[in-house]
């Protein structure tokens, strides 16, 4: 073959190289010379991924003598997958040929598969067709055929691509199984996999993966099918306006700029991934061992060579920092919407949704001795956050935005300059004590409180008189939904669908604002009809452990976001009483662990919200309500604290997340 064929054409060699000093050299010399006599340009890029030997030696002495050679070098080693990916980052080639630093390419072969690169962007190299047959091979071909590789032609031992099968590539395997990864997800695209021999060299010997590399390559290649399907099903899938989605009031400045308005917010299920944070995107809250647990999907990107890297997935990168500039390698907008769904990590319905109906009929008491079965050391509800996943995407993309020069809001943007909120709240339905009711109210008219009482409909239809006096205390008035009354509609979705029409009459005659449902026989998500017909929803917890349905449940977040039915949802973050006492927990516990939970969420900058139940024992005794005056009465008078109704920073958050401002007041 004459140069001329391909002298419009330049070539990319990625080497690739892990102990291999005796072999680096002559291999990219006698490659290197057989691809000039090819191509009308050549570049060489050695990657040594993570090299025990003096191979990084090497291939900067290589780099010294030979024009358009450069070195990329993994200080631990990271995969040949991903030795690829760094290195054709780097390449400004039009075809980009693989070459294994052991000395097993043959340059004799590379006229052959440049030829084979004009029927198709990927080209496989085939050791020979009786290997082919073999039944390792055939394995591996009914592998690439089911991932979408044509007939299984993206199996080989060494390959050439066109520049476009890396254009917009978001890989997820590392090791060998990248290469079928590569071919499939180009035949996806509709690429043309082709294959052609390529016997490695006579005498050489490959570096065998062994058996922890072959599983390694199983793994990545079961989660590669199941991140494919999960590809393949956000096509069809319906989308919702942003507006609607539970980042409406959780953004940062700029986030619309070259993005669409809409995006998946159903269908959508990334597993857990381990996220370990740096120094340089770790807020002063978080311990430093303290890695979180965050859906990140869907892929990770490919950084850029010498990015810095803020955080990671196992030995994936997954925030980096470029010139000053802080970016995410995965959706991070798509992880926080699905990390505040209101529930997760939950038992399935069916078991939570019958011992919500279980825990209807029984007393206080008798849950309370049920509840002492279940309960975990008190230490384990003073750990804050104990789910900081939210939290922390919170921080990291208000210094994304601010690191691309746009106006950064405050960290916790409420009205009149104030850095933190604080709302109270009680509940109030049909048997509770009227002295508990009595000594509750009086608690709030002697420490100036304006909070917020949620009554359950059978209380409003037998006292109607009961809204107007509150509010001329200068109260707000809701909505409760208690157990048995829900349980009573038939529980679940339906039931509270159907418990809510026979109260619309109450909404609108009570003015009631917003609505808060009882733990146990929540359903979640609320129904969005139930959601319409309130300003705000104030039922889930930020965080929950030890309940009888679930091990953890909440929103993780201590700041008002937008539920999956497209409520405000104001979480409960100061742990209940009733959770409290249900914990095993007396009253001056309680203090103690309040006031730990406020500090925590004025150094974060969020919403302080109690909500008391005024039955006996869980709460409205004497001696809870004392602890609460004891902790209310210093935070009433700090400067810093915006005191409010529950409408009004549901009417707050809304304005300031519909207008999209980083204003603070």
């Amino acid at each position: 073959m004459k140069r001329r064929a391909f002298a419009s054409e330049a070539l990319a060699l990625l080497v690739v190289a892990r102990d291999d000093e005796g072999t680096l050299e002559g291999t990219v010399r006698e490659v290197r010379a057989a691809a000039l006599a090819q191509a009308s340009r050549v570049e060489t890029i050695i990657v040594d991924d993570g090299s025990r030997d003096a191979t990084a030696g090497c291939a900067e002495r290589l780099a010294a003598e030979l024009p358009g050679t450069v070195v990329l070098r993994n200080l631990r080693h990271l995969g040949v997958g991903r030795a690829v990916l760094s290195a054709a980052a780097r390449s400004r080639s039009g075809l980009m040929l693989y070459v294994p630093g052991d000395g097993r390419f043959d340059p004799a072969r590379l006229p052959e598969l440049l030829e084979a690169s004009r029927r198709g962007q990927v080209v496989a190299g085939l050791e020979s067709k009786a290997a082919r047959k073999s039944l390792p091979a055939r394995f591996w071909r009914w592998l690439a055929s089911g991932l979408g590789a044509g007939d299984g032609d993206g199996v080989g031992w060494t390959y050439l691509w066109r520049r476009e099968v890396f254009e917009g590539l978001t890989a997820c395997c590392a090791s060998e199984a990248f290469f079928l990864e590569a071919a499939a997800r180009a035949g996806r695209r509709g690429m043309r996999v082709v294959s052609v021999a390529c016997p490695p060299r006579p005498g050489c010997v490959r570096h065998g993966a062994g058996l922890a590399g072959g599983l390694r390559a199983l793994l990545e290649l079961a989660r590669l099918w199941g991140r494919l399907r999960q590809e393949d099903s956000l096509e069809p899938m319906e989308r919702v306006n942003l507006d609607a989605s539970p980042l409406h009031g959780f953004w940062w400045p700029g986030r619309d700029h070259g993005r669409e308005r809409s995006g998946p917010v159903s269908g959508v299920r990334p597993r857990l991934e381990r996220l370990t944070i740096e120094a340089g995107l770790r807020p002063p809250w978080l311990d430093a061992d303290g890695d979180l647990l965050l859906p990140v999907g869907p892929a990770l990107e490919l950084p850029p060579i010498g990015s810095e890297i803020l955080a990671s997935v196992g030995d994936r990168p997954a925030v980096v920092r470029e010139g000053g500039r802080v970016r995410f390698l995965f959706d991070a907008e798509l992880s926080a919407r699905l990390r505040l769904q209101e529930a997760y990590a939950g038992l399935p319905g069916p078991l939570a949704s019958a011992l919500a109906r279980l825990a209807a009929r029984l007393p206080s008491t008798s849950l309370e001795a049920i509840a002492a079965a279940f309960r975990v050391p008190p230490a384990g509800c003073v750990c804050w956050p104990a789910d900081p996943a939210v939290e922390w995407l919170r921080w990291a993309m208000l210094h994304a935005s601010g690191s691309q020069g746009e106006d950064r809001p405050p960290v916790a943007p409420w009205p009149h300059g104030k850095s933190w909120a604080l709302v109270v709240t009680h509940g109030l339905a049909p048997g509770r004590e009227e002295t508990s009711v009595r000594a509750a109210s009086d608690v709030d008219l002697r420490l100036g409180i304006r909070s917020c009482w949620y009554v359950a409909a059978g209380l409003l239809r037998s006292r109607p008189e009961l809204p107007p006096s509150l509010r001329e205390h200068g109260w707000e008035v809701g909505l409760l939904a208690t157990d048995s009354e829900l349980h009573a509609s038939g529980g679940g979705l339906a039931g509270a669908a159907r418990w809510l029409a026979g109260c619309h009459e109450l909404v609108d005659l009570h003015r009631l604002t917003g609505l808060r449902v009882a733990a146990l026989a929540r359903p979640a998500p609320i129904p969005a009809s139930v959601s319409r017909a309130f300003e705000y929803d104030c039922s889930v917890p930020d965080v929950e452990v030890a309940t009888l349905t679930a091990p953890l449940l909440g929103s993780g977040t201590i700041f008002p976001f937008t539920s999956a039915s497209g409520a405000l949802s104001l979480p409960i973050t100061l742990p209940t009483p009733r959770r409290l006492a249900i914990l095993g927990h007396p009253a001056r516990d309680a203090l103690g662990i309040w006031r730990e939970k406020v500090e925590f969420i004025r150094r974060v900058g969020g919403l302080a919200l109690l909500a008391t139940d005024l039955e006996p024992r869980l709460g409205g005794s004497s001696d809870w309500l004392s602890v609460m005056a004891e902790l209310l009465e210093p935070l009433l008078s700090a400067s810093d604290v915006w005191l409010a109704t529950p409408a009004e920073v549901a009417r707050w958050w809304g304005r300031r997340g519909g207008a999209r401002k980083a204003s603070g007041g």
